[in-house]
């Protein structure tokens, strides 16, 4: 069994247990009780942050071993991060959703919800948290995205659409060109890292770029180490970058969008 089954099934059992402490329906009258105003991203005329707030991963093992969530998010905010994300995963990635609850608290910026979103449950629980964004993998959900979709922006929350090849990303657009308009722009990342393998090649998001329709923020996802794989990215007109691994060993890359913002 790959990296991505073992996630997926774990993911399932944890959702039932999630649902047995805290059904469904409660959940749903929480959230429809609470203000629908949040803050989104916006696509503007420079290359934006997305900081990523990840503790360990399956491929790198342990990234941050004195890992102070609150601490790295005010530090991200103040050197120019236009975004948050925040794993929310913890037998693979070591994070929760108590960690995003507390940054939530402590910043104002969007904060996008990463995590493996399998079921509606966990759009109601994202929205409930205090999160802005929330992350779909079209290759998790498949034809189904377009239901997670429909309630993620009922509810509020602005989708960060993650795809890995063409085929995916011509099954996204087929799906947005079905939904009405959004306040806020749908954005579709690219990701350079396979979820199946964890192997990363920076060229993938290069190559798929100019099939990606000016209306959607775009943005670049994994690989992304050096200030020279910053300026690549922004040269094929990106709008923005997740950045965590590189981040977390390269520090001095939030200078880069420090000095251009």
């Amino acid at each position: 069994m790959d990296i991505l089954n073992q996630i997926i099934v774990s993911k399932k059992s944890e959702v039932e247990i999630a649902k047995q402490n805290f059904p469904l329906e409660k959940i749903q009258k929480r959230v429809l009780s609470m203000s629908q105003k949040s803050s989104y991203l916006s696509k503007k005329s420079d290359l934006q942050l997305i900081a990523e707030i990840k503790r360990k991963s399956p491929s790198k093992g342990i990234i941050r071993s004195q890992f102070e969530p609150v601490t790295i998010a005010k530090e991200f905010v103040s050197g120019g991060a236009s975004c948050l994300s925040v794993l929310t995963d913890e037998p693979f990635f070591g994070g929760s959703l108590e960690v995003l609850k507390k940054i939530r608290k402590e910043v104002g910026v969007p904060i996008l919800r990463k995590d493996f979103i399998i079921d509606p449950y966990q759009i109601y629980e994202t929205k409930l948290v205090g999160a802005n964004l929330i992350l779909l993998l079209a290759h998790v959900l498949g034809e189904g995205l377009g239901g997670f979709l429909k309630l993620s922006l009922e509810l509020g929350l602005q989708p960060l659409i993650e795809v890995h090849d063409l085929v995916e990303l011509e099954m996204v657009l087929s799906i947005l060109d079905k939904l009405e308009s959004s306040e806020f722009p749908i954005l579709i990342g690219v990701n350079n890292r396979n979820l199946r393998t964890f192997e990363v090649n920076l060229q993938n998001c290069i190559d798929l770029k100019s099939q990606i329709p000016d209306k959607y923020f775009a943005v670049a996802e994994s690989g992304l180490q050096t200030i020279k794989d910053l300026e690549v990215v922004r040269k094929v007109a990106f709008d923005g970058v997740l950045i965590g691994e590189g981040l977390a060993k390269n520090p001095e890359l939030i200078d880069y969008f420090k000095h251009s913002s």
